[in-house]
């Protein structure tokens, strides 16, 4: 299952070789903050279940669902 979520997000990022290149917010104030909660909560649980890939999933997320640049979604990826 992991392996197969792993190459999952490869092809996402292979697919959409723009996405991530600069940062544009989706959402701000509470609506950002809720979001970026459900992210949190969401991997924070496949992270307590499974384990590997919790930072590349992080990244993928904060930059679809967010809309962070990579450099700031890794760096955000980092600190969580």
């Amino acid at each position: 299952v992991i392996v197969l979520a792993l190459l999952a997000v490869a092809i996402f990022t292979a697919a959409r070789p723009t996405l991530g290149a600069q940062t544009s917010l989706r959402y701000s104030g509470r609506r950002h903050h809720g979001n970026a909660a459900l992210i949190g909560a969401g991997i924070g649980c496949y992270d307590g279940l499974l384990g590997p890939g919790t930072g590349a999933f992080l990244v993928i997320a904060l930059v679809s669902v967010l809309g962070y640049s990579f450099l700031q979604a890794s760096a955000k990826a980092k600190i969580v």
